[in-house]
């Protein structure tokens, strides 16, 4: 059953895609852990070459703190321990960098445009994920959140709202049940299903123009 709860309280995009989307998430990669405020939350549709439609909810966040993702020799993931100095974004171009140098994780927002494919200017990065999976009245603009990519992408694995602790949690640090987990337990089984964006290939033109 398609999911078809757009929130109407928030803007949406639409893109076309000229050949056949792939929904399935990338696993090249350790992937990013971010950290930033909350610049915008909206409804994606996208509609690729053979007229499939995928449903996402695109985040946009001003990036201050970013690092590697950390596992170790088992898959298992390390704890995220940000230092606190931030990038700092200054100047007519609004490009700098400032990272803590003591981090052999820390990401660079250049670097961190190479992981994820998706900065959109300066430290602002946009990050997609399944619409069914986020309720976006739960992320509100200037909520400070904490993401994780799923591999090298801009795709989300986990998310936390850390302005208000009792929302906001799509997988979220202590959960178990998540992209990375699937594809570290998949690295030991022949095949396993990782769950994508919601397709709908019967969907009304108009919702569409």
């Amino acid at each position: 059953m398609i999911h078809r709860a757009t929130d109407l309280s928030i803007g949406t995009s639409h893109e076309k895609y000229a050949g056949t989307w792939d929904p399935n998430p990338p696993t090249q990669g350790v992937g990013a852990a971010v950290e930033g405020e909350l610049v915008e939350i909206r409804n994606h549709n996208l509609e690729d070459g053979t007229k499939r439609h995928y449903r996402y909810m695109a985040i946009k966040i001003r990036v201050d703190l970013s690092r590697k993702r950390v596992f170790d020799a088992s898959g298992k993931e390390a704890d995220t321990q940000y230092k606190r100095e931030k990038h700092q974004v200054t100047g007519f171009l609004n490009v700098c960098d400032v990272v803590q140098k003591d981090d052999p994780h820390a990401l660079t927002l250049d670097q961190l445009a190479q992981v994820t494919g998706k900065r959109i200017s300066g430290n602002i990065f946009e990050f997609w994920s399944p619409s069914s999976n986020i309720k976006p009245k739960e992320y509100r603009p200037g909520h400070r959140i904490r993401l994780k990519t799923l591999g090298d992408s801009y795709f989300v694995d986990t998310i936390t709202n850390l302005t208000d602790a009792k929302h906001g949690n799509y997988h979220g640090e202590e959960v178990l049940d998540t992209w990375d987990s699937k594809i570290q337990t998949a690295k030991q089984q022949e095949e396993k299903e990782i769950p994508g964006p919601e397709v709908d290939s019967e969907v009304n033109d108009d919702e569409w123009d």
